[in-house]
């Protein structure tokens, strides 16, 4: 190859003879550095029907399938699914504090009994007392009872009648003159009067333990307080609740 004429120029651009010793090196490099792919995995080459297909954009796509959840038919079904779990976690969660109170009310009661004749006079052990009235007062109105009619017609298995009318079926016993739904009240009226004794009976008790005055007796009395506090307050808010939805209904 002849050389071009050399030019004083900085404009004019350089022009370099072309080296077979690098253009070999080079042709040997891109050879090795191939990657080498098997004709099974190999691409199939575009027929001139494909090119036609994707540049004139003829080609059929199927849209996908909305999911359940995005249909108004399923937003219903996840949203009653949800109100369902909710209504069966406040049941287990009333049957279970219900069954733990009658625990720690069988505590209190031996406790009373057994201390009875040493602090009967005492202003602290009064207000053990007013908390057993209370825990009795509250176990006798059955509230199993009441949950066993009210949430049946909370998930819709029953009508609301049967929760708004007194009980005709059992008459002679204590308090069937009253509907499902005045239980429900007088049980939250219960429970939310019953944080006053609970509360200046383990103030008085806390006197007692800081002068270390009758130590096992107060560790015990001020434990179980603290549970029967914990149980209230959480049956508290779940009979609420369950009475707002019943006056929903």
């Amino acid at each position: 190859a002849k050389s071009a004429p050399l030019t004083t120029d900085p404009a004019a651009p350089v022009y370099f003879p072309p080296d077979p010793i690098f253009a070999a090196v080079r042709r040997a490099c891109c050879k090795e550095l191939r990657p080498h792919v098997s004709e099974e995995l190999a691409p199939t080459p575009l027929t001139p029907e494909r090119r036609s297909q994707g540049r004139s954009g003829t080609r059929k796509t199927t849209p996908p399938k909305p999911k359940l959840q995005d249909t108004k038919l399923g937003a219903t079904a996840m949203a009653q699914r949800q109100e369902g779990s909710a209504e069966e976690g406040e049941e287990h969660r009333l049957r279970a504090a219900l069954r733990h109170l009658q625990a720690e009310a069988g505590v209190l009661e031996r406790l009373v009994y057994k201390h009875r004749n040493q602090h009967r006079g005492a202003a602290y052990f009064q207000y053990l007392l007013k908390v057993r009235r209370d825990l009795k007062l509250l176990l006798s109105a059955n509230l199993a009872e009441v949950i066993n009619a009210v949430f049946p017609v909370i998930t819709c298995r029953k009508p609301a009648n049967t929760i708004l009318v007194p009980n005709r079926q059992g008459k002679r016993k204590p308090g069937a003159n009253h509907s499902h739904y005045k239980r429900l009240l007088g049980v939250a009226r219960l429970l939310s009067q019953m944080a006053e004794p609970v509360l200046k009976g383990a103030v008085q008790i806390s006197f007692l333990l800081a002068r270390s005055f009758f130590v096992e007796l107060c560790t015990a009395v001020l434990a179980l307080l603290a549970r029967v506090r914990v149980l209230t307050q959480q049956m508290l808010l779940d009979v609420v609740s369950v009475y707002n939805k019943v006056t929903d209904l």
